[in-house]
Parts: structure tokens; C-alpha cells; sequence
């Protein structure tokens, strides 16, 4: 990244975060732990649609 110096001296400006927003490392830290309950949610929601078609397999079978 260029220094200070040569930002000032070429007049360019840095880009900052604005002050209300977190720290990429908690922005990251939230994203992770979503993503982890979405796919347990996915999980839990195919292992429940994999026991409601057994069930009903089972429930067709005569006996």
C-alpha cells in the first residue's frame, strides 16, 4: 500500500471505512457463524424430509 507521503504528495485520497461500521474481522466472524447455522438448518431440513419419506414408505407397505 502506498505511504502516506506518496498519497499526499500525488493528491490522491484514501478510502476509509465510515465510523459506524465494525471491524472486518467481526463482519467476518457474523458471516462465518450465519453461514454455519444456515447449513445446519439445511441439515436438520433434509434429515427431517429423509424421516418423513421413510415414514411414509413404511406406512404404504402392507403388512
Amino acid at each position: 500500500m502506498p505511504s502516506k507521503t506518496l498519497d499526499t504528495l500525488t493528491g490522491a485520497t484514501v478510502a476509509s471505512a465510515p465510523g459506524w461500521a465494525p471491524p472486518l474481522a467481526v463482519v467476518n466472524q457474523w458471516l462465518t457463524f450465519a453461514s454455519l447455522l444456515v447449513g445446519l438448518a439445511f441439515l436438520c431440513w433434509r434429515w427431517w424430509r429423509a424421516w418423513l419419506r421413510e415414514r411414509r414408505v413404511r406406512r404404504d407397505v402392507p403388512r
